[in-house]
C-alpha cells in the first residue's frame, strides 16, 4: 500500500465528515484512511464508524481518550502504507492532487520526511489568514536531517507541525519516532526533533499542501496550566536526546536554539493563566534550569529564554493587579 492517512479524532462530530472527504478525494490510488477515536463523548465515534461503512478505504479504531499523541501512535501502528501522513479532524487538504505530488516527490528522491507550505482558515470570520511560504534557504532541495536543523535554526524556521507532509513509515519505525504520550501542547517538538537528529533524506518545499482551520476551543485556565507543565515535559526529553545522541557543538549548539523555541512557550503561557496559578508556572522554569545544569546544556540561547520569562513576569504581574484593582 502507498499511504496511510491518519486522523486522530475527539469531539469533533462538526469536522469530522468534511477531514475525512478530504482525504477520500485525493487522487492518489492504493491508500487508507484510519480515523482513531481517542475516547471521543460526542457523535465523533458514531459518524466514524458510519464513514467507514461508506467506503472501505476507512477503517475505525476507538481507543480510551489518552490524547493526541498517543492516538497518533496507534494510527502509525496499525497503517500499512509505506508513507504516512497525519490529517486533524478539523482541517482538510489544499487540493485533492497534493498528497499524490508529494508522495511521487518522495519515491523520485527517495526520500525520507517532505514537507510543504499550509494556509490557516478563520473559522469565526470565514476567511483565509494571510501566510507567507516558508522562508527556508535551501528550499525544494533534499538536504539531511541534521542539515535541516541547522537551517532551521539559523534562519528561525519554526515549523514543526506533524501534519505538514509526509513519512516513510520505515524510517519512523527505524528511528523510534513516536510522539509522547500523555502530552498534547507541543508534541510534536519532540517528535520532530528526533526525526531530524537520526539524519534522514529530507525536503522542504514551497508547495501549499494544508489548511489549517482556526477556531475558538475555550481552553480553561487549568487547561492552559496543563499546557505549561507538557511544555517543561518537552524540554526535559529534548535535552534527554542531547544526552543520547551525544551531541558536540556546532550541532550541539543549534539543538539548544530548537529546544529554546519550546522553552519560550511558558511566557506566552504564564500571561494567560491566572495569578493563582503563575507560581506553579515559575516553579516549571526552575525545574527546567535544574535539568538543563543536570545536562551541563547551559546555553546562551535558553538563558535569554529565562530572563525573557522572568521580565515578562513581573511586568504581566503588574498588569493584572492593576486590572484586577480598577
Amino acid at each position: 500500500m502507498k499511504l496511510s492517512i491518519i486522523i486522530p479524532s475527539y469531539n469533533v462530530e462538526k469536522y469530522l465528515s468534511r477531514s475525512v472527504e478530504s482525504a477520500l478525494k485525493q487522487t492518489i490510488d492504493d491508500k487508507e484512511i484510519i480515523i482513531v477515536v481517542d475516547g471521543a463523548t460526542d457523535k465523533t465515534e458514531e459518524i466514524a464508524l458510519n464513514l467507514a461503512k461508506q467506503d472501505e478505504k476507512v477503517k475505525v479504531i476507538v481507543t480510551e481518550n489518552k490524547g493526541v499523541s498517543n492516538a497518533r501512535n496507534v494510527g502509525l501502528t496499525e497503517a500499512q502504507g509505506e508513507y504516512v501522513c497525519f490529517l486533524d479532524a478539523d482541517d482538510y487538504y489544499e487540493s485533492e492532487f497534493i498528497v499524490e505530488k508529494f508522495y511521487n516527490l518522495c519515491k523520485q528522491y527517495n526520500l525520507d520526511v517532505i514537507r510543504g507550505a499550509y494556509r490557516i482558515f478563520n473559522e469565526e470570520k470565514g476567511e483565509f489568514i494571510e501566510h507567507n511560504p516558508p522562508s527556508f534557504p535551501k528550499i525544494n532541495q533534499v538536504i539531511s536531517g541534521q542539515e535541516f536543523l541547522k537551517s532551521s535554526a539559523i534562519y528561525r524556521f519554526n515549523e514543526v507541525v506533524p501534519w505538514l507532509g509526509l513519512y516513510k513509515k520505515e524510517y519512523l519505525v527505524k528511528t523510534n519516532s513516536l510522539f509522547p504520550v500523555g502530552i498534547s501542547y507541543e508534541e510534536d517538538q519532540l517528535f520532530f526533533l528526533n526525526c531530524l537528529l537520526n539524519n534522514g533524506k529530507f525536503m522542504q518545499t514551497d508547495i501549499y499542501f494544508y489548511v489549517y482551520v482556526k477556531r475558538d476551543t475555550g481552553c480553561t485556565n487549568n487547561l492552559t496550566y496543563k499546557k505549561a507543565q507538557d511544555v517543561a515535559k518537552i524540554v526535559e526529553s529534548e535535552l534527554n536526546l542531547i544526552k543520547k545522541f551525544s551531541l558536540k557543538n556546532p550541532l550541539k549548539k543549534y539543538v539548544l536554539k530548537y529546544v529554546s523555541a519550546s522553552f519560550y512557550q511558558l511566557t506566552s503561557i504564564y500571561g494567560r493563566v491566572d495569578k493563582s496559578e503563575r507560581k506553579k508556572c515559575v516553579k516549571l522554569v526552575k525545574f527546567s534550569t535544574r535539568v538543563k545544569l543536570m545536562f551541563n546544556a547551559y546555553s546562551k540561547y535558553i538563558a535569554k529564554k529565562i530572563f525573557l520569562f522572568n521580565f515578562c513576569r513581573i511586568i504581566l504581574d503588574k498588569h493584572y493587579d492593576k486590572v484586577k484593582n480598577g
